[in-house]
């Protein structure tokens, strides 16, 4: 594969900025959660937990990200995109990670849980660090990017099955966690010094300053009238709304039908959310490209 030739590896060797600090930094995520997130369901059960429990946590980490998710634009307006990134990764994930690694009973996870449902604050405000000051043609090529990112943390997952099959399922796994606790802290340093607050992001903070929280969350009832009024707004939420339910039933219950009902053994649950992210970055940098520059060309000679 020519380097120089592939977009996607142009783009990253190009990029600059708050782009370059946020996709730079993402592959920390593959030696922090993605480590552990293929056992976490399989270590409630360790714990006692029951499937009922399970899927009641899952609902009320999806309850509490509505929740956090209609106050996440508020908060990152008003504390600035940087600083709403740094002080809630904190909070969504360093703060879970320490529950988690240290529980004991089911009220560990639903503390966990609830803090947990403020990573959708985070995912907004890093989304408007990562995109508002990058140049409008790489906006496709970032998520690209970070996608691929995403999915080359899988590639770590021989990390994380060596360690359960050495030490058993519930001390790696609380060892896993305490990982994930610091190396997100690590990331979020490393993204918080790297970046800058974006233009954007500075007219907000002025805009929005010495405004109640009150006045702020009025702005929401005229998006609100906007959205019911449009049916393809409408649908593109109920599409939204049922992929995130799928999402969270997979996430969360695939590794209980795995281990418990497949047999599949414990050290070898990360190796197949592996394979489908090996597939997806292969595809990312030989299929996509192709079939890219195939209808550029078609569509020059129209």
């Amino acid at each position: 594969m020519n380097r120089t030739r592939n977009p996607l590896w142009r783009t990253f060797v190009e990029l600059r900025g708050n782009p370059r600090a946020c996709v730079r930094t993402e592959p920390l995520w593959g030696l922090s959660m993605a480590l552990v997130l293929p056992y976490a369901s399989v270590f409630m059960l360790a714990l006692g937990l029951h499937d009922q429990q399970i899927g009641f946590l899952a609902t009320v980490a999806m309850l509490s990200q509505v929740v956090f998710g209609l106050a996440g634009g508020i908060i990152t307006d008003r504390l600035g995109r940087r600083a709403t990134t740094a002080w809630f990764d904190v909070i969504a994930w360093v703060i879970p990670c320490l529950l988690w690694a240290f529980a004991e009973n089911f009220w560990f996870f639903l503390a966990a849980s609830l803090v947990n449902g403020a990573l959708q604050v985070t995912q907004n405000s890093w989304d408007c660090l990562m995109v508002e000051d990058a140049e409008r043609g790489q906006l496709t090529r970032i998520y690209s990017l970070v996608k691929v990112a995403a999915d080359c943390s899988a590639l770590f997952a021989p990390l994380a099955a060596v360690l359960v099959a050495q030490l058993g399922l519930e001390p790696a796994v609380r060892i896993l966690y305490i990982n994930a606790a610091v190396v997100m802290t690590a990331k979020i340093v490393w993204l918080y010094l790297w970046s800058r607050e974006t233009r954007q992001g500075r007219v907000r903070m002025a805009a929005t300053r010495g405004q109640s929280v009150w006045r702020l969350l009025a702005g929401y009832r005229g998006a609100l009238g906007l959205l019911l009024r449009s049916r393809g707004s409408l649908l593109a939420l109920a599409v939204a709304a049922l992929t995130a339910a799928v999402t969270l039933v997979n996430a969360t219950f695939w590794q209980v039908v795995a281990s418990q009902h497949l047999h599949v053994p414990d050290a070898l649950l990360p190796f197949f959310p592996m394979v489908r992210s090996v597939l997806s970055v292969i595809f990312f940098f030989t299929l996509i490209p192709l079939l890219t520059t195939a209808v550029d060309l078609r569509r020059a000679t129209l």
